[in-house]
């Protein structure tokens, strides 16, 4: 529901109905759970949507690190949320933690 929310533009129903998604999901699944660090992510993007950058960065940042303790730094799924991170960055202007991110 929050993805349909989010696709078409209703971010705070998005916002609603993933946070109530993230809930469920980690009390059934537990912290460290690939679909756990997807929908931080996402909700990360709504926050990014909305224009609250920090909130974004801090939901991405949680993604990145249970990627990081599941499948390790080297792996190519870690590196599309470090990628995400870096777009942060960049949309806040910060090139600097953007190329950081991205290298």
């Amino acid at each position: 529901i929050g993805s349909v929310y989010y696709k078409m533009g209703d971010y705070k129903k998005a916002l609603k109905y993933c946070v109530l998604s993230l809930k469920i999901k980690k009390k059934e699944l537990g912290e460290e759970h690939p679909n756990m660090a997807a929908l931080y992510n996402n909700i990360g993007y709504i926050y990014k949507n909305i224009g609250d950058y920090k909130k974004a960065l801090e939901y991405c940042e949680l993604s990145l690190k249970i990627m990081k303790k599941i499948l390790g730094e080297e792996h190519p799924d870690t590196a599309t949320y470090y990628n995400n991170i870096g777009s942060l960055y960049f949309n806040m202007g910060d090139y600097k933690n953007a190329l950081k991110c991205c290298e």
